[in-house]
């Protein structure tokens, strides 16, 4: 790491790190002050909500979609895309993302649907 921060400083005209270290600040602070909060309480929600055969499909389902919204919404908000050059960004990446979404709450679902079936068999 040392190595890479003194690299940092030598390069500064390339590597801006004011802007990284305001980055790095500024992502610990949404982590801490956003992200952590929406996951304790959305688990917390999901323990008290539902039945105990139901939360681990459930809780699956909320945190893959929440993985694969943050990691895609760069795309789907078009950051990068030029004008000058059509072949960046060139897909529909909003209805890409809903159909993973969809298919992951397809699968939570017949997890769900199995778990509900076993539930009602050991009854």
């Amino acid at each position: 790491m040392a190595y890479g921060i003194v690299g940092l400083i030598d390069a500064e005209r390339a590597t801006q790190p004011r802007n990284l270290a305001a980055f790095f600040l500024g992502a610990g602070i949404v982590h801490d002050a956003v992200l952590a909060p929406v996951v304790v309480v959305t688990g917390w929600l999901i323990a008290r909500l539902l039945p105990p055969w139901v939360r681990a499909p459930v809780w699956f389902a909320v945190a893959a979609s929440g993985i694969l919204l943050v990691f895609t919404w760069p795309l789907v908000r078009g950051w990068g895309r030029r004008s000058a050059n059509p072949s960046l960004l060139p897909l529909d990446y909003g209805r890409n993302v809903a159909i993973g979404i969809a298919v992951i709450w397809a699968v939570a679902l017949a997890d769900v649907i199995r778990r509900v079936v076993v539930h009602r068999r050991a009854s």
